[in-house]
């Protein structure tokens, strides 16, 4: 099964116990293949930083470990699809990588629910759908 987590995925599941964190867990045991681009890492370390006054080392590490855990690719097509542009590289990660679920809280992107073939679901819902 491949995904793409937003975002919102990687932090809560850095901070907090729940779904986003057993997400990470299956990643890093392959339960998951995880893609991530450079522009989702990039939102990561500024989300680290800024939102939560991260220090650099520990911004790098999660960084590390994240990268660790997928498989980087570079997205080629620009899409405009998302209320919220700047969201749109979550679904240009997926396309790229041909993933069959984009993972996020976010709720302007959960409204899609599906795109080009690729289901849009929250972290419970994908959890569900890995425990069948």
């Amino acid at each position: 099964m491949k995904a793409v987590y937003d975002t919102n995925v990687y932090v809560s599941g850095l901070f907090w116990d729940g779904p986003p964190r057993e997400l990470l867990r299956k990643a890093a045991n392959c339960s998951v293949r995880l893609f991530i681009s450079e522009s989702i890492l990039k939102e990561i370390s500024k989300v680290l930083g800024e939102s939560f006054d991260a220090s650099e080392d520990a911004i790098n590490h999660a960084i590390t470990t994240f990268a660790r855990i997928s498989t980087l690719v570079y997205p080629r097509e620009s899409l405009n699809v998302v209320r919220d542009r700047k969201d749109n590289h979550i679904l240009e990660c997926a396309l790229e990588s041909n993933s069959d679920y984009i993972v996020t809280g976010d709720k302007d992107l959960l409204v899609v629910k599906e795109y080009r073939g690729i289901r849009i679901i929250s972290p419970k819902e994908f959890l569900e759908v890995l425990n069948k």
